[in-house]
């Protein structure tokens, strides 16, 4: 089948849509961080912010999102292939871990920087 021919599309679809689905139910940490992009989507909303400032954001949880995934991906490669306890891929599964938690560190340094100042804006406009 050409990989072009839309019923590839739609199957290709139908396997990422799944694989969404087994990081929400399996993936405590994606949920967390799903939470998390939510609420900033709903904070972009509501905020009076530049499509400047709106497509960091974007940027922001789209990648902490990826490497949450990535992260995800392998430590299940690793189990696999490793059942057993072993330093090396506790170390491998701790460095993807440090990974995520930078790119999240560095997600809520742009979110503190781009929403902060819209919040003590409307914390004035209300107690005016």
């Amino acid at each position: 089948m050409h990989a072009n021919h839309p019923r590839s599309v739609k199957k290709n679809l139908r396997a990422a849509i799944k694989g969404l689905g087994i990081a929400l139910r399996e993936e405590i940490s994606f949920r967390i961080i799903g939470f998390a992009a939510v609420v900033s989507v709903i904070a972009m909303a509501i905020l009076p912010l530049s499509r400047t400032e709106k497509a960091v954001v974007w940027v922001m949880i789209f990648s902490v999102l990826v490497l949450e995934l990535i992260n995800g991906i392998v430590e299940r490669l690793l189990d696999l292939l490793y059942p057993e306890h072993n330093e090396k891929v506790g170390a491998i599964k701790d460095l993807m871990a440090g990974i995520v938690l930078i790119a999240a560190l560095g997600s809520f340094i742009i979110a503190w920087l781009v929403f902060a100042p819209k919040i003590s804006f409307l914390k004035k406009f209300f107690l005016a």
